[in-house]
């Protein structure tokens, strides 16, 4: 019953668009709760491709699903968004800016706390990129995310392409904002490219869209960022427009030269820290 009712869930996969598979998620999960079957088994008899697609559309209910992802394939670190995208049964594909307040701390700990729980180890949680910004805000990004790691134990993800885009569509400087992020904290590091535009008067706006190469200055942050850290693993995001695999390839190999020259640099400074101490 559980291989036909996944070659059933399947067929329907693959013949819904990504905003109809989104909008079945009540159903699916009413289903679910109605006839005792359990998401674990049904999943377990998806393809990998299928799966994938499930991910992309917001399909199942999402701390369910994560937490079964995350005991099937055990990954060395995983991570969530500092971001919203459902409200009630509403399920939105996008990832939706939060008011760094107070009330927004205690909430977004609380969740926190109760998939680390449900996991059973370590979140990362990341900064994200943003076009608006809240006036009931009460506190900076980086200082919100601090608050969240002592009240929690998660740790960050650094996106540095979402750092160089908020900062030019919110007006502040890049490294201001680097030097306050909770460094100690990282255990991985996102690139990607991003994509220009304009506002309604006529500013320049950065859009997040992992369609391009990472730019020099997000290369010049990263390194930075490093300077502070040292090596961490790092993925660069290419999601849209992807290109021939040398492109992608010289853009990995772009990551590893970084990294390298940064362990260098700590190995050669290593002999000076134990002399200083």
């Amino acid at each position: 019953a559980t291989a036909d009712l996944a070659d059933s869930l399947e067929e329907m996969i693959w013949s819904l668009s990504n905003d109809d598979l989104a909008a079945a998620v009540p159903a699916f999960t009413a289903f679910f709760r109605t006839t005792g079957a359990r998401p674990p088994a049904v999943l377990a008899e998806l393809t990998d491709e299928a799966l994938a697609r499930c991910v992309q559309a917001k399909f199942f209910h999402r701390e369910a699903f994560e937490e079964w992802l995350v005991n099937r394939y055990e990954p060395a670190l995983f991570s969530e968004h500092l971001a919203w995208s459902s409200h009630d049964t509403v399920y939105l594909n996008d990832l939706l800016p939060l008011p760094y307040t107070e009330d927004t701390l205690a909430r977004v700990c609380d969740h926190v706390s109760e998939v680390q729980d449900a996991m059973g180890r370590q979140m990362l949680l990341e900064n994200p990129s943003t076009y608006v910004a809240y006036a009931e805000t009460t506190m900076g990004e980086a200082d919100f995310l601090r608050e969240v790691v002592r009240r929690t134990g998660c740790g960050l993800l650094l996106d540095v392409n979402n750092v160089f885009v908020q900062a030019v569509n919110h007006g502040f400087g890049a490294d201001t904002y680097l030097d306050a992020f909770p460094m100690e904290h990282v255990g991985e590091i996102h690139l990607g490219g991003h994509a220009e535009d304009a506002d309604e008067d006529g500013s320049l706006l950065l859009i997040d869209d992992h369609g391009r190469e990472v730019s020099n200055l997000v290369w010049t942050l990263y390194e930075r960022a490093l300077s502070r850290i040292g090596p961490v693993p790092t993925l660069i995001e290419w999601d849209n427009d992807v290109p021939a695999w040398p492109v992608l390839f010289a853009e990995a190999q772009r990551a590893d030269r970084v990294l390298a020259a940064r362990s260098r640099n700590r190995v050669a400074a290593a002999p000076e820290r134990v002399a200083a101490s």
